[in-house]
């Protein structure tokens, strides 16, 4: 009897304490979840929270001004806030008094990655794992200040390199310095990080009898590549004639004596194998590195004639009604260059002109002569004081002084040479005066 009464106690006890317990306990959650709390108590990423209330109410203002966009080349897109899928409870349950709780939240990959591909980016190309992570970092402050996360910095690398451009330059003469440098040097490698200067490429190389036009030759078909890659041109420059083996715009002129190299970088991690080879008369280029994400386009823009003069020089050593020529007249051009890359559809996700390139015209010069030229004046002042009691006398140009006029078309404008000219100086009016020489008597082109 006694051994029963005392288990009715201790069972008394234990209901007693479970009631206490579970009102207590029950009491303490419910008002962490929806009634007021010691801002003390509550700290989750860094904000002081009172309740879960106040809490999703932080996230929502977040979720209307956050400034996260994710970058591609030029190309930029908002993320939707709906990308992030917050958790206030586990949140709340895992903050504990005096201590600063993290905010609990996932991403949605789909939704993630639809924003990525609509920026022209492949999904297999992307180290979705790796960019959720940042951008759940980032979530976890409610931070409102603008962020940007460039996809470049997420790209899958693909084993191996591919070749990404070809070029060649068709009759090449095979000299002997041509054929050292191509034997010596069948392939160059662009480490990552680094430059690259035909100048002191071939002077490393001991190759310093090469002459400029073949210098040039060699830069005119690397730059072709490096504007189908990654590297980057840091100097380029183009001569006033554009010679028969180079292409409109792809010229890349080197020159000792003034200084002229043809320089570029390579910006990447990775490094780019240029290889070489004369077969036959072409000389061929073969640029290989890790494949790109996108695709590249060169392209000329319209092209802009620059018509030449007429520039006639007056001589006694023409006879009248004749005319020698004394340099034929050329035409000058100005055309842009444009780059555009592309994604695997042909969207042009980036375009940007390359250099603005202008070869002068070159003017026509005629002898033509200088009895001609006092006839026409002294009929032209006849004319003028016609009816008038006094005449005036018109002196003849002196020959061994000047001898010329100009007949000119419209002014032209005319660059320097070097990456991204522009036509921003103007011919003179007027060709200076050349008094004729000896030289200008024999030989006359009859026209």
């Amino acid at each position: 009897m006694k051994k029963s009464s005392y288990s009715s106690t201790v069972f008394l006890v234990l209901c007693t304490a479970y009631l206490f317990g579970s009102a207590y306990v029950g009491s303490y959650w419910y008002d962490r979840f929806f009634h007021s709390v010691s801002p003390s108590d509550a700290m989750v990423a860094g904000m002081k929270i009172s309740n879960a209330t106040d809490l999703q109410q932080q996230i929502e203002v977040w979720e209307k001004g956050q400034k996260l966009f994710v970058t591609y080349i030029d190309r930029k897109e908002h993320i939707p806030s709906d990308v992030f899928q917050f958790d206030v409870e586990g949140t709340m349950i895992g903050s504990t008094d005096g201590e600063d709780a993290p905010l609990l939240l996932a991403v949605d990959e789909k939704k993630l990655l639809e924003t990525v591909t609509s920026l022209g980016i492949e999904a297999d190309r992307i180290q979705i794992h790796n960019l959720k992570n940042e951008l759940m970092e980032q979530a976890s402050k409610l931070n409102m200040e603008e962020k940007e996360f460039a996809l470049v910095d997420y790209l899958e690398r693909k084993e191996g390199v591919t070749i990404l451009a070809e070029h060649e330059i068709s009759s090449v003469a095979r000299t002997p310095e041509l054929q050292e440098f191509l034997s010596s040097v069948p392939e160059i490698v662009i480490e990552p990080l680094s430059s690259f200067s035909i100048l002191n490429f071939t002077e490393n190389q001991q190759m310093t009898s090469m002459t400029n036009d073949e210098l040039s030759i060699i830069s005119t078909g690397l730059y072709k590549l490096v504007l189908q890659s990654g590297l980057q041109v840091i100097q380029r420059h183009h001569g006033t004639t554009l010679p028969e083996y180079a292409k409109l715009g792809f010229e890349a002129r080197v020159d000792r004596e003034h200084l002229q190299d043809f320089v570029f970088v390579n910006p990447d991690d990775t490094s780019y194998k240029l290889h070489l080879e004369m077969v036959g008369d072409r000389l061929r280029f073969v640029l290989e590195g890790e494949e790109l994400p996108y695709g590249v386009e060169l392209s000329l823009g319209e092209k802009q004639p620059v018509k030449h003069r007429v520039i006639k020089q007056y001589t006694p050593y023409v006879t009248s009604g004749q005319v020698k020529i004394k340099t034929e007249g050329k035409d000058g051009v100005q055309v842009e260059v444009w780059r555009s890359m592309v994604d695997s559809d042909g969207r042009v996700l980036k375009q940007e002109m390359i250099s603005r390139d202008y070869y002068p015209p070159v003017h026509r010069e005629e002898l033509v002569s200088l009895s001609d030229y006092l006839n026409s004046q002294q009929a032209q002042s006849g004319e003028n004081t016609a009816g008038t009691p006094e005449t005036e006398e018109v002196n003849a140009p002196d020959p061994s002084t000047t001898d010329e006029t100009a007949e000119e078309s419209d002014d032209v404008s005319e660059g320097n040479g070097d990456v991204e000219e522009g036509a921003g100086r103007k011919e003179p009016d007027s060709a200076e005066p050349v008094a004729p020489s000896s030289e200008d008597k024999p030989d006359l082109e009859m026209k």
